[in-house]
């Protein structure tokens, strides 16, 4: 049986950071001691393409479960939330046939932006993160505003089809340097690292520039 009270759900695909875990801290909020976070990681291989990063993407369960566990965990000890459940399934387990026969369609939005690179990969999302939605029937479902297009793409998904989910955005943590927290960031080296500093400095420019103007 379910456990009760409320739940809600974090879906990732692993190496966790901080961008992760503020997701898990509002959840946890969210959710208060009697309720459940549901933290998910799985690494979906229908949102990679042929050529991408299936085989090399970070993984590091054991890191994860124990960042997890610390990010939960209050100065007194005691975890701050009903329950902590993490579910890591393998491919089997969430594509049992081996390839879906019912395919979810993410619409025009999916053909824009990185879209147009990856055209496959917001159905491989929406897929899964369906999926996910029926086996942990969660009442929030929390997402960071990193990935705008994902986010609006699965916020559209639940609305069309009517998935009784509340879907959470959660503002974007960066480094210090202003670099948004990615686990795909372990990539860049640091001449890398500098050039993709440019978009989260042409950001606050244009802030800046609309507060004066203001």
């Amino acid at each position: 049986a379910a456990a009760p009270g409320p739940r809600a759900v974090v879906m990732t695909m692993g190496a966790l950071h901080e961008g992760h875990f503020d997701l898990v801290r509002e959840a946890a909020r969210r959710v208060g001691q009697a309720g459940t976070v549901v933290v998910t990681i799985f690494v979906n291989p229908l949102q990679f393409a042929p050529s991408e990063d299936l085989d090399s993407y970070p993984r590091d369960l054991e890191g994860d479960l124990a960042g997890l566990t610390q990010t939960l965990t209050g100065v007194d000890g005691a975890l701050g939330v009903g329950r902590l459940v993490v579910f890591a399934p393998t491919p089997e387990v969430i594509y049992p046939a081996g390839q879906p026969s019912v395919r979810i369609d993410p619409g025009p939005i999916a053909t824009v932006l990185e879209g147009r690179t990856r055209p496959t990969h917001f159905a491989g999302v929406c897929q899964v993160v369906l999926t996910l939605m029926h086996l942990t029937s969660p009442r929030w479902a929390l997402f960071g505003r990193k990935d705008a297009q994902q986010l609006a793409i699965i916020e559209a998904m639940v609305r069309d089809l009517a998935v009784p989910v509340e879907i959470v955005p959660v503002d974007i943590r960066r480094e210090s340097d202003g670099l948004a927290m990615s686990s795909r960031n372990a990539y860049l080296g640091p001449e890398q690292r500098k050039q993709a500093l440019a978009l989260s400095r042409a950001l606050r420019a244009g802030r800046d520039v609309a507060v004066e103007a203001a």
